[in-house]
């Protein structure tokens, strides 16, 4: 079984210290994130997380995770995939409202689907 995500927050930390290292981690998987929509991720919640990334180079997004982990140390047991994403709607206030949307979404429709089925 793939597991939700293969790494942490500690894991990057302790063994990937060196820069190059973390550099390739963060270009892979916001490659990877852009690419979702190929999978069902939501288009126009990609094209937001698109639209706060344009301009900055893999170093200026990997200076950003690595940035908001250490200001966060209480989340490091978590998956690391969801830690940089959570760095980028810290600083992205349109992804951060975007996302936030998305989820209302997803709720309001399973709320309607388990009213139905009542």
């Amino acid at each position: 079984m793939i597991p939700y995500g293969f790494i942490t927050g500690n894991t990057y930390r302790e063994k990937w210290s060196d820069d190059p290292d973390r550099v390739l981690y963060i270009t892979g998987l916001f490659d990877g994130l852009m690419m979702s929509s190929m999978f069902g991720g939501d288009g126009s919640l990609i094209m937001s997380f698109k639209a706060c990334l344009n301009g900055m180079n893999n170093k200026q997004v990997t200076v950003i995770v690595d940035k908001y982990l250490a200001a966060h140390p209480e989340l490091w047991h978590q998956d690391m995939q969801v830690l940089a994403v959570d760095a980028i709607k810290e600083i992205c206030p349109s992804y951060r409202e975007a996302d936030a949307a998305y989820w209302n979404e997803q709720a309001a429709k399973a709320s309607a689907a388990g009213t139905r089925r009542r």
